[in-house]
């Protein structure tokens, strides 16, 4: 297996193999420097970044805390038992970086007075990208239509992470059957996702694209056929999303992700299985899963994003000798 190119010397996809057997093509020149990264991390006095209760995520959490030192940004951690205790008795500010999961974010955006930038999870522009239906939908009209006909339909909370998303086919569903029925969902067609990816975005450039999940995978048969991640569609994806948010006055996300997949479908002229690269979903630039990109650019994304949401913020640097002790905090 050909050896992975660090992303901060090249940047590079996974193309043609399954999750866990990648081949890489190189994409693009680094579009972060190290004179960037400097400018970057002289914004931060200190940082915070929290110990997810969520072992899977501890790893990305841990390097991005090592990466940070290494940057010689003073780190201290913390949990989700001791964070209201460290924002209330070290007040935040721009120059107080904060990695947390989607709840502790909550939390720092509010103490800030202040909040991320919100994506689209499915943009006009990128419309032409989805090939399946989506549309939205109230939770009481969908639990009439679920009620009334039992055809499978994919749901998610449009504007609250109040669950995953996920097929149903009853109105009785726990999840949808307990939501307030004004509640806002987005509904699509169920199609068949043979493999799912997250593609990584900073300042208008795609800087990684890493599976995460795989049919193969999760199913191993060596005679099935492998669907490759059509690169130049994703590119499309990234060129759509910066040309829009340029041209329409929409606020403009400097570091950002969104998930893409390839859906296999019967062609209805010849029959035969055609796979499409398509959006999953948008994402964000603050608290997302990382699947193994290198800690440098994770870092820089949050940043990045920190940055771009607290700027006009009053500086307030605290030297880290005046930070208060937690318990349970490293």
């Amino acid at each position: 297996m050909p050896k992975r190119p660090d992303p901060l010397t090249l940047s590079s996809v996974s193309v043609e193999q399954p999750c866990g057997t990648p081949s890489y093509e190189p994409v693009m020149k680094p579009v972060i420097t190290n004179v960037k990264r400097v400018s970057l991390t002289s914004e931060i006095s200190h940082a915070f970044v929290e110990i997810p209760e969520m072992p899977e995520r501890q790893l990305a959490f841990n390097a991005a805390a090592d990466e940070l030192q290494r940057r010689n940004v003073p780190v201290k951690r913390f949990t989700a038992d001791n964070r209201i205790q460290l924002f209330t008795s070290h007040p935040l500010s721009a120059q107080t970086f904060v990695m947390g999961t989607i709840s502790s974010m909550d939390v720092a955006w509010s103490h800030l007075r202040t909040a991320a930038p919100q994506s689209v999870e499915y943009p006009e522009c990128l419309s032409a990208h989805l090939h399946r239906k989506t549309w939205h939908m109230t939770a009481s009209a969908c639990k009439q239509m679920l009620a009334e006909k039992r055809t499978p339909v994919f749901v998610k909370p449009a504007t609250r992470k109040l669950f995953t998303g996920m097929v149903v086919d009853s109105e009785l569903v726990p999840d949808l059957a307990l939501l307030q029925d004004d509640e806002l969902l987005w509904c699509s067609e169920v199609v068949h996702w043979e493999s799912e990816f997250r593609a990584f975005v900073l300042n208008g450039e795609l800087m990684d694209v890493l599976c995460y999940r795989n049919d193969l995978d999760e199913e191993p048969d060596p005679d099935r056929k492998l669907y490759a991640l059509d690169m130049d569609a994703v590119r499309n994806m990234v060129a759509a999303l910066e040309n829009d948010q340029q041209t329409q006055g929409a606020v403009k996300l400097l570091a950002y992700c969104f998930d893409v997949g390839v859906i296999t479908k019967r062609d209805p002229n010849t029959n035969e299985t055609v796979a499409v690269t398509a959006l999953i979903e948008m994402g964000d630039g603050h608290s997302f899963g990382t699947y193994g990109l290198n800690p440098a650019v994770h870092v820089d994304m949050l940043l990045t994003n920190w940055i771009q949401v607290t700027k006009g913020q009053p500086a307030a640097k605290a030297p880290a000798e005046d930070w208060p002790s937690l318990p349970g905090s490293l």
